[in-house]
């Protein structure tokens, strides 16, 4: 469920990491309508930690609600040639991505154009979500079903979950992008889609056709694709496609069961990878075998550190990288691979710790060394 706490607050920070340390762009003042208004201006900002760009100091999103519930300006359909393009040209993507058996539910459906568009299409598994009486009523006569709420309230509403979720020009609008792409996971199915349009921060210098367009009173979140893919990211959902449109990011991500499986699968095959690595050793470790170990980089570090790798009787380290020579690694020695040849370490077991260099080493201890120590190499 949503953070009550997130809902409640005013923005003052990230929307995207919640990180504070913020470059400002610009005060933007409003004159407020006589009790029609919901803030009269904040700062355009963008976060120094992930380059998110956002209007800050603004008022919670429970006022936003407020705001858009009794002061919508979507209960028209703007029939401008663009837009009409823009309509038409969405409803194709859609249909790339789901057909006439799926279940939709757009939210922040404003007139509704594109779930008339859909249901003349075949599609009847349709919801619509908005704010606005009116539109859901509106809606209704078409025999599209509507649920007159907020997005925030949907999880409490007991929404199930859909194939396709809808958000056309709605993520500039919110303040609460956390509760929002929260809610919006729990109601997408697994493999499922959210399709989203956004105004494109990239092209906002090329389409400005009046001063101010994209820093109206309502768009208060500014996204490039990268900062749009992360947002979705965090909530495992991937990028599944990218459609190109004047000045608009249209894009669809897909809730994948496997962004986090893939980690846990990860650790898994991981450590799994390193049990074999010690399983290889194991003979030493038994009997305490005087041996070096050839390469000081993660793999060396983390099987030290996590494993009885740790255990085993190591005289020394090897590594090429001469910036580590005359260090130590465990209390022991790292040592340039010349080293190799003094009659101390004639005999001595050498394993051989790399990721991805295990052939070029044992290629350069057997035939530029001409040394012919057992050679293990862990991987």
């Amino acid at each position: 469920m949503r953070s009550k706490k997130s809902y409640n607050d005013i923005r003052s920070a990230c929307p995207l990491c919640e990180c504070d340390d913020l470059t400002h762009y610009k005060t933007h003042r409003f004159s407020m309508i006589e009790d029609a208004g919901v803030y009269d201006g904040y700062d355009v900002v963008s976060c120094d930690l992930c380059g998110m760009m956002f209007a800050n100091n603004i008022p919670s999103q429970i006022r936003i609600d407020d705001y858009y519930h009794h002061f919508s300006k979507y209960e028209v359909c703007n029939t401008t040639p663009i837009q009409s393009e823009y309509r038409s040209f969405c409803i194709e993507c859609i249909t790339e991505l789901v057909d006439i058996n799926h279940s939709i539910i757009d939210i922040g459906c404003g007139y509704g154009d594109i779930l008339r568009k859909l249901r003349n299409r075949g599609f009847n598994n349709l919801i619509a979500v908005d704010t606005s009486a009116g539109n859901i009523a509106s809606l209704a006569t078409n025999g599209i079903n509507g649920i007159n709420n907020s997005l925030f309230n949907l999880e409490t509403l007991g929404v199930k979950e859909h194939d396709l979720i809808i958000l056309m020009a709605v993520l500039e609008h919110i303040v609460d992008l956390s509760g929002a792409l929260d809610i919006i996971s729990k109601i997408t199915k697994e493999n499922g889609f959210v399709f989203v349009t956004v105004p494109d921060l990239l092209k906002f210098q090329t389409s400005a056709d009046f001063p101010f367009r994209e820093f109206s009173v309502e768009h208060i979140n500014y996204f490039d694709i990268s900062s749009l893919v992360h947002l979705f990211l965090r909530y495992g959902m991937v990028l599944e496609k990218q459609w190109s449109f004047p000045d608009t990011i249209i894009a669809a991500f897909r809730k994948t069961p496997h962004v986090k499986p893939y980690i846990a699968d990860y650790i898994k095959k991981s450590e799994e990878q390193l049990a074999n690595c010690v399983a290889k050793v194991s003979r030493f470790l038994t009997n305490q075998t005087p041996l070096l170990v050839f390469g000081v980089g993660m793999l060396t570090q983390y099987l030290l550190a996590n494993t009885t790798f740790s255990s085993l009787n190591i005289v020394g380290f090897v590594d090429s990288n001469s910036n580590y020579h005359g260090k130590q690694l465990f209390g022991k020695d790292i040592m340039s691979p010349d080293c190799l040849r003094k009659e101390t370490y004639i005999g001595m077991p050498i394993i051989i710790s790399s990721y991805v260099h295990n052939e070029q080493i044992m290629a350069y201890i057997e035939k530029e060394l001409h040394i012919e120590n057992e050679l293990v190499p862990l991987l």
